[in-house]
């Protein structure tokens, strides 16, 4: 149950990256503690993931938001609430809207940083998958398994 949640939650993630107004980092976060709790597999795979890992292991370990991750948000977040009341016909829900918007554009700002070693850290780090990789030398060989890790950067 908790894969399916966590994958349906990854799905949704994955399409508010495309779909403004659909929020992407509540949706992961989510994820991760879906699969925190069933598939360490899964965990490991979104904690590691190249565009998301860095997002979900500052939240994890500081409770905290890049820099640059906040100006993506607000900058995606006013528009699309801006838009959001024009279209709208009701005054109450444009000032819901209006006060949804202002709640969390105060939030994401509020949140603190990562310490600057973290990210550095995340910067140079390499990422390590946590899967058994002993059976690729059986298939292709020892010898061009080895150049081929060399190559390949996970």
């Amino acid at each position: 149950m908790f894969i399916g949640l966590g994958s349906l939650f990854v799905c949704l993630g994955f399409i508010g990256i495309i779909i403004p107004g659909i929020p992407t980092t509540p949706f992961l976060l989510l994820s991760a503690w879906f699969f925190s709790k069933s598939s360490s597999f899964l965990e490991n795979w979104l904690i590691n993931h190249k565009l998301f890992g860095p997002l979900i292991r500052d939240w994890n370990e500081h409770k905290s938001i890049s820099r640059k991750s906040k100006i993506v948000a607000v900058i995606i977040i006013i528009p699309t609430f801006a838009f959001s009341i024009y279209s709208s016909l009701n005054m109450i829900i444009d000032i819901l809207l209006g006060i949804t918007c202002i709640s969390l554009c105060a939030f994401l700002i509020s949140r603190p940083e990562p310490p600057l070693e973290q990210r550095q850290l995340y910067k140079y780090e390499t990422k390590t998958h946590i899967i058994d990789q002993s059976w690729i030398p059986q298939i292709i060989g020892y010898q061009r398994c080895s150049i081929l890790f060399k190559r390949i950067s996970f």
